[in-house]
């Protein structure tokens, strides 16, 4: 805050009051001062045309002056700390105070003690006009609290009476004012200073003749000829008001209000007549024509006055409440699809109480202006949240089929809400998209170990083709080895039995030879053995070297000449070789 030094009235200080938002100014621009409307100011503001103060008010702003010198002493008192009255600015926006501690951090606010202030008991119930003007001047200062104090002084500078209370910064206040402020200016641009008329004065007399009648039981003198014709020829001319500008009601009420007197004075003069004569029936009559005539044409000017001023207030709710449909409109072209759900500020009580047109129509700016500010305030807070939500909810627009119904719920609840179904929405979606996972893993699990289990059976198939086959091989070859060793054996049984044979033989032989020996030997008994057999012991390798069966006869015939025995012992001595051989073989 920069604090300034001005002159009041001076045009430096007029020129710094029209180029600033003013403390003491916020409550016209809110429509709540009870001493300025806002068209009032508006015209004002505009123009720089400011009304001068009278000799009344002038009084009654010395002693407000008065009243604020001698308080500031005891505010300082209360606070704990020196005052000082000055001008401070910050930016466009600037306050007057009447009393500011050292560091700016505690303002106070003097008024005039009235029956109102009397009966507040709390800060929160000063009138909205104070508690605007003290939340002006701590925005502008910074403030953390302003002392308001209302007294009132006795003739001797002493304190009569006083009250006073702590109020405190209100930030929904505060955004109030400033969007007041921007509304305010926003309708500068466009105003354009409508002509001040003073209410019209009933520019209309009824000048009839005062009505005489003297009577002695018959009328002896009256003016009731002239008198009637008069009567017609103004009732003529007020009956032919037509009702348009304010000049007309005002003449057409000031009409009926005078013919409302003729008819009293009518009669007065009929029951004057009356009481001198009782038989005068004509003149009654025709009074009594005359006053109906006055009645009924005061009556109908009431109704048509009545009639055209409730449409004329008609009109001006009307074109207000069309200025205010326009309004929202031209904000609902910036916040679709949402609309704006406020309820519109009630114009037709607005001018309840409004005593002429141009109060009321200074009460309805008051109630558009209000009005708009609540819609800019209500649509400002749907942008933001709007362009929050497009930020933040990109993608996920199909959580947010009834934006219309939760959009009006405070920022941070409306954060809260969106955020909290975006974070749901992802876990169902991760929760979704996990068991996906677990189910194409395990499917892919199932896969892989039907496969495995397909590789392991094949496996398993050709290890057991394999050992089938090997223990097929196996018993083919025990069976061959099983039937070769019974070969053998069956081989080696024959050849033991012809062993044992030839042993037999051999010793059958060898008792021959014994008892051949005991006889006397005959010359050329036993022949020469000569053959083509290898040597005894020896194994023939093969059966293609051995000789045919004929020729073994023919050898053995002609070599042992015929004995068989013989014959059958050299063939045991020659195989002995061959059937030891075989023995060791098969051992």
């Amino acid at each position: 805050m920069i604090t300034i030094s001005l002159t009041q009235k001076t045009p430096e200080w007029l020129e710094h009051r029209r180029t600033h938002r003013n403390a003491s100014d916020t409550p016209s621009v809110t429509g709540h001062s009870p001493y300025k409307s806002r068209t009032k100011f508006m015209g004002e503001w505009v123009t720089g045309i400011v009304e001068e103060v009278d000799e009344p008010t002038q009084r009654r702003f010395d002693g407000g002056n008065r009243a604020e010198e001698l308080a500031r002493p005891l505010m300082a008192q209360i606070i704990g700390e020196d005052l000082s009255p000055v001008v401070g600015v910050d930016e466009v926006w600037s306050a007057s105070f009447d009393g500011l501690n050292f560091d700016e951090t505690i303002a106070a606010e003097h008024k005039a003690l009235n029956d109102t202030l009397r009966a507040v008991t709390c800060a929160a119930e000063l009138p909205i006009y104070y508690r605007e003007q003290m939340e002006h001047q701590l925005m502008v200062c910074g403030g953390v609290k302003c002392l308001f104090m209302a007294s009132k002084w006795n003739d001797d500078d002493t304190l009569a009476e006083e009250i006073h209370f702590w109020y405190e910064p209100d930030m929904n206040l505060r955004a109030q004012i400033i969007a007041a402020w921007d509304q305010f200016l926003k309708d500068a641009e466009t105003h354009k200073p409508q002509e001040y008329i003073p209410a019209p004065k009933a520019d209309v007399q009824i000048e009839l003749p005062a009505l005489f009648v003297h009577a002695q039981g018959h009328i002896t003198d009256s003016n009731m000829k002239a008198y009637g014709e008069a009567l017609t020829a103004k009732l003529a001319e007020v009956r032919a008001i037509a009702l348009v500008t304010d000049q007309d009601f005002a003449n057409a009420k000031a009409a009926a209000a005078l013919f409302r007197e003729q008819c009293k004075k009518l009669m007065l003069t009929k029951e004057a007549m009356l009481s001198q004569t009782v038989s005068i029936g004509e003149a009654a009559r025709m009074m009594d024509a005359w006053h109906e005539d006055l009645r009924q044409t005061a009556l109908k000017l009431e109704k048509d006055v009545e009639r055209e001023d409730l449409a004329k207030k008609r009109t001006m709710v009307s074109e207000t409440a069309l200025a205010y449909a326009a309004h929202i409109e031209a904000l609902e072209a910036e916040t679709r699809p949402i609309q704006l759900n406020i309820n519109r500020p009630n114009f037709a009580e607005a001018i309840k109480g409004k005593r002429n047109y141009a109060s009321m129509q200074s009460a309805l700016n008051d109630a558009l202006a209000a009005g708009k500010i609540e819609a800019d305030a209500v649509a400002k807070d749907i942008r933001a949240k709007l362009a929050w939500c497009k930020e933040t909810s990109a993608g996920f627009g199909f959580l947010f089929n009834d934006l219309a119904q939760i959009i009006g719920k405070t920022m941070d609840d409306f954060k809260l809400l969106v955020t909290s179904r975006i974070t749901e929405h992802k876990h169902q979606e991760s929760v979704k998209q996990e068991a996906e996972r677990a189910r194409i893993q395990a499917q892919e699990e199932a896969k892989a170990k039907a496969a495995q289990e397909a590789i392991l059976a094949a496996e398993r198939a050709k290890m057991e083709a394999e050992v089938r086959a090997k223990a097929a091989d196996e018993a083919k070859a025990h069976a061959e080895y099983e039937a070769g060793m019974m070969a053998e054996q069956a081989k080696i049984a024959a050849l033991q039995k012809t062993l044992d044979r030839g042993e037999e033989i051999e010793a059958s032989r060898k008792n021959a030879q014994l008892k051949a020996q005991e006889q006397p030997f005959k010359s050329g008994s036993m022949p020469v053995v000569t053959h083509p057999f290898p040597a005894t012991g020896t194994i023939v390798p093969t059966v293609a070297n051995r000789p045919s069966r004929s020729e073994m006869l023919s050898v053995l015939g002609s070599t042992f000449g015929g004995d068989a025995d013989t014959a059958l012992g050299w063939i045991l001595a020659e195989f002995r070789g061959d059937i030891e051989f075989a023995a060791r073989e098969a051992a």
